[in-house]
């Protein structure tokens, strides 16, 4: 992100010259042009406290306060896993990451696309 914004220092002579304050350029010209790369950072922020793991396994004592993947680990039992329920539960874990993506899809594409190329 650091990277992203830094990419857009020489962008910002006109907006000075035209007397638009430091708040207005970042809100009407700088903010519009990152979308892209904000909705990247917080699509992969969202999945990775989705997936966390370790943190609430080790801060958490009440069982109904876990999170999902946590609780996944919570279905197979001592001698037996019955692992068509633990494929359906996997799969519906995975269905809220999977239609964040979808819908923001083209956002993450143009975000990766765009940090990625050096100029």
């Amino acid at each position: 992100m650091r990277q992203f914004m830094l990419a857009f220092r020489a962008s910002l002579g006109p907006a000075r010259v035209d007397g638009a304050s430091e708040l207005r350029t970042f809100w009407n010209v700088i903010l519009p042009l990152t979308r892209p790369a904000v909705v990247v950072v917080a699509i992969l922020a969202a999945v990775a406290a989705w997936n966390e793991f370790l943190l609430p396994l080790l801060y958490l004592q009440e069982n109904d306060k876990y999170p999902l993947a946590v609780g996944l680990v919570f279905f197979t039992s001592e001698h037996d896993v019955a692992y068509n329920l633990l494929m359906a539960a996997s799969t519906l874990i995975v269905l809220p990451v999977v239609i964040l993506f979808l819908f923001a899809q083209r956002f993450f594409i143009e975000g990766i696309t765009v940090g990625g190329v050096k100029g």
